[in-house]
């Protein structure tokens, strides 16, 4: 026990040197300022990047460079004649079997290649088998074997978008390859040393930045190599991080529990509000997991969290309707009206008349959307500030609605 409490010391203790160095030379250096804060950054964002730099007609004025870089890391030198390359269309968000879409296809003169971007989300039923046919059916009876499926992620597939024995099946044939974002910040390293002009570089570079902060989960490199110096110094740090490492899910759902019950408690002080729990504490933490608070008993609409990717990242809020309940109404656009005027102007969908990724109201802290790599959530939680903010958040959505809480009906 004590040497994970001296490890846990001496780590806490270089990572604040560090952050006090950051702060110091801030003006210097903004290690904390990311392009990526100002531009849209989603899944289908980080496809339309990819796609762009993969294009031998785009933008970067770099011709084919990148594409051939990327073949040969996919291993798929024999596409390499320059009347494929250069003749590549790239797509994203290609049609494919009614409802599905591809989010980066590269159609060749000899083949076709789909890249199922994956940085959070989790896979849908049949999702990647119906790609696979889809490609198949793309291409003529002499040539339909001349397909690649990409799958862009740091997981597995669902077995429940392709199964095992297909999925083998795939990949003896060469038609299925898994992509992880470390191997796509190897690609984007040599294409940024590859790159002369500067604007098309620090974007690259940028692009790498945000990838590892936010996809991979890594630390700046600076902290990084100075906690990995403290883990490797000795066998009883190792141990003791191994400890620590295993302990950590554990903590996490004692922390949800924690929070779930003072949610509970806050809620009960505020008549006819009730808590709405869609998180499985312990299981796996799905895509889509989320709370909120339902104003009055016979609401379709609530306030509600939810986060967009799996393991709790991509937190963001607004106002949804229930499941099971009626679609787009009447008062989608008064909701959204009232909503925009009081906290900026949100996105609208069939489920959400306004939601937002702006989580200022929670925390002034960035990361507080991701709460599988930072700690922020955590010990807002532990110290009951983030359901202070909730329930005042909670509060100033609810004056909004108090004097007509019929708008939150859904006409059936």
């Amino acid at each position: 026990m004590n040497n994970i409490e001296s490890l846990l010391k001496e780590v806490w203790l270089s990572y604040y040197a560090i952050e006090e160095a950051n702060k110091r030379f801030a003006s210097q250096l903004a290690p904390h300022f990311s392009l990526f804060d100002f531009m849209p950054s989603d899944e289908n964002a980080l496809s339309i990047y990819i796609a762009s730099l993969l294009n031998p007609n785009g933008t970067h004025g770099q011709g084919d460079k990148y594409l051939r870089e990327f073949l040969k890391l996919v291993k798929h030198t024999d596409w390499l004649l320059s009347e494929n390359v250069i003749s590549c269309d790239v797509i994203t968000e290609k049609q494919a079997n009614g409802q599905r879409r591809i989010d980066i296809y590269l159609k060749f003169g000899c083949g076709l290649i789909a890249i199922e971007n994956k940085p959070w989300a989790g896979d849908q039923d049949n999702q990647l088998s119906d790609y696979a046919k889809f490609l198949q059916q793309s291409l003529p009876k002499s040539n339909e074997n001349n397909w690649l499926l990409i799958y862009l992620s740091n997981g597995e597939p669902n077995p429940k978008s392709v199964s095992p024995a297909e999925r083998k099946s795939w990949e003896e044939n060469g038609n299925f390859t898994i992509f992880d974002f470390h191997a796509l910040l190897g690609w984007l390293e040599v294409c940024c040393a590859k790159t002369q002009p500067l604007s098309v570089r620090v974007f690259i570079e940028e692009l790498m930045k945000y990838i590892r902060s936010n996809i991979n989960g890594e630390l700046d490199m600076t902290s990084e190599a100075e906690i990995k110096d403290i883990i490797l110094n000795n066998n009883e740090n190792l141990i003791a991080t191994f400890q620590i490492f295993n302990s950590m899910r554990s903590v996490k759902e004692n922390l949800l529990n924690d929070f779930k019950s003072q949610l509970e408690l806050k809620v009960r002080d505020y008549e006819n509000w009730t808590l709405e729990w869609n998180i499985e504490i312990n299981s796996r933490w799905a895509r889509y997991s989320s709370f909120g608070i339902k104003f009055a008993s016979d609401s379709d609409l609530i306030l509600k969290f939810e986060f967009d990717g799996s393991d709790l990242t991509r937190l963001f809020w607004g106002v949804s309707r229930l499941k099971g309940c009626g679609v787009v109404n009447k008062n989608w656009a008064e909701i959204g009206e009232k909503l925009n005027n009081r906290f900026g102007n949100g996105e609208s969908s069939d489920y959400w008349p306004w939601w937002s990724w702006d989580l200022k109201s929670l925390s002034n802290d960035d990361n507080i959307e991701d709460w599988y790599r930072h700690p922020i959530a955590w010990q807002m939680i532990q110290d009951k500030t983030f359901v202070d903010n909730v329930v005042e958040l909670a509060q100033e959505v609810y004056k909004l609605f108090q004097d007509d809480l019929s708008i939150l009906k859904i006409e059936h």
